[in-house]
């Protein structure tokens, strides 16, 4: 019996120091900036390049990609799904502008009971510019 009770204690003993509840972030919103290399003007917002023209898809599948233009931007939520726990590469094709190539690299991390994914890199075929760890800027 006695065992039985210094059991049942230290199971709640080891219960309690685990998770309450576990949570889960997802990837960080990727954003696009174009712009012209000498001048640095933004090429969506000077009507360079034509929003109808912009596609995006992931290469190693060739599935299309969801953006939006928000603020001149190419946005993206799913390209961090896209590139959890792997390196995926991109092909932003921008009208008579030009193709870019991406590969973006993110890594899913557990800690304190919550999953969350970092950005371990990004890499552009064009000359490029970070803002922020997820916003970049693309010369053209």
């Amino acid at each position: 019996m006695r065992t039985l009770f210094v059991s049942t204690i230290v199971l709640l003993f080891c219960y309690s120091c685990g998770c309450k509840s576990e949570c889960t972030s997802p990837p960080m919103t990727f954003k696009l900036e174009i712009v012209d290399l000498e001048t640095g003007a933004n090429l969506i917002e000077n009507g360079t390049i034509n929003t109808a023209d912009i596609t995006l898809k992931a290469t190693d599948t060739g599935q299309e990609v969801d953006f939006l233009i928000t603020d001149n931007q190419i946005v993206s939520d799913e390209i961090g799904w896209k590139s959890a726990d792997r390196s995926t590469e991109f092909e932003l094709k921008l009208g008579d502008a030009g193709t870019v190539i991406c590969t973006i690299v993110y890594k899913g991390v557990s800690e304190n009971c919550c999953s969350f994914f970092e950005l371990q890199g990004a890499s552009f075929s064009k000359e490029h510019e970070m803002i922020d760890e997820y916003s970049y800027l693309i010369k053209l």
